[in-house]
């Protein structure tokens, strides 16, 4: 059993480690969990967790609040949603002992504690505050292939498809710019919000993915019964992965599967032309409206890209 707070935290942070990286919902419920520590304690499930199970306090002015007392930017996260949230803070919540861990302490002697365990999710914090953007070296002699592969090993680890869907999304703009192209955060997936596809043009729906699995091909499957053309785009390293799925589902000559980096770079040529720019200057042109649509829509603001 923990012997002190800052003790449990520190386990329940280690805990929650994955690949050296904690996720920011985590460290969302750690902070909420510990804010709550300062009422009367033991606490109680009703106090945190809502009827349907999701903790109290994680979105809206209650969040923005408690990120604005640890002078944390809302850019860090606007709300936490997940279902891991609930379950990291009942672990939080049972590592702590429901608060019997500093129950006995004065006042004082408990605020201390409690500021201690906040500092070590801090800590995490300012850490992911202060990532660096993605930054690209460009050569003017290599293929838009190539520089598109580069910014997709840099944002390896990090993205989460984030920024594939943004590369799309001003890729479509760019290719069609009298047209609006939707502009929504990545987490935003098409099951939740009821969309066809990331993004749906004159019938054609365009799904992007860097972890294609079957679902997204059962949502493709679903376009073809909605009388739409389902476009699926993954990253070349799962293109063959994603063609068997396919096949397995019958939909192989069904869906039109494409690798992003071609997806991308064929139509930054055919772009450069019709503008008549060079290509480097097109690319740098697309990467500053990715820039600017991702700012919009994700807290996430490391995932900009820098070209160099």
């Amino acid at each position: 059993m923990p012997k002190n707070l800052r003790l449990a935290v520190h386990e329940w942070l280690a805990s929650c480690t994955r690949k050296g990286k904690i996720s920011r919902n985590t460290l969302a419920a750690g902070l909420v969990v510990l804010d709550r520590l300062q009422g009367e304690l033991p606490l109680k499930n009703e106090a945190l967790f809502s009827e349907g199970g999701e903790l109290r306090g994680i979105r809206g002015m209650p969040w923005q609040n408690l990120l604005k007392k640890h002078d944390v930017p809302i850019r860090f996260l606007k709300e936490a949603t997940t279902r891991q949230v609930a379950q990291d803070a009942k672990r939080l919540l049972q590592s702590v002992e429901y608060g019997g861990i500093i129950g006995k302490l004065s006042e004082t002697e408990k605020s201390k504690h409690i500021k201690e365990g906040v500092n070590l999710i801090l800590t995490h914090v300012h850490a992911w505050l202060g990532r660096t953007n993605l930054r690209i070296t460009c050569r003017a002699s290599d293929t838009p292939e190539s520089w598109i592969g580069k910014i997709l090993a840099e944002a390896a680890g990090r993205s989460g498809g984030t920024v594939e869907q943004h590369l799309v999304g001003a890729k479509l703009q760019a290719r069609f710019p009298s047209k609006d192209i939707p502009n929504l955060p990545s987490h935003a997936g098409d099951a939740q919000t009821g969309r066809d596809g990331d993004f749906v043009i004159d019938g054609i729906a365009f799904h992007v993915t860097a972890a294609p699995g079957r679902s997204v091909l059962l949502r493709c499957r679903k376009n073809l019964e909605d009388r739409l053309r389902p476009v699926l785009i993954v990253p070349r390293s799962r293109l063959e992965g994603t063609r068997g799925i396919a096949e397995d589902e019958n939909l192989a000559t069904q869906v039109q599967l494409v690798a992003l980096e071609d997806f991308i770079a064929a139509n930054v040529l055919e772009i450069a032309i019709e503008r008549n720019m060079d290509v480097r200057s097109l690319f740098q042109a697309l990467i500053e409206d990715y820039n600017n649509r991702l700012r919009a829509v994700e807290t996430d603001h490391s995932l900009t890209i820098e070209l160099r």
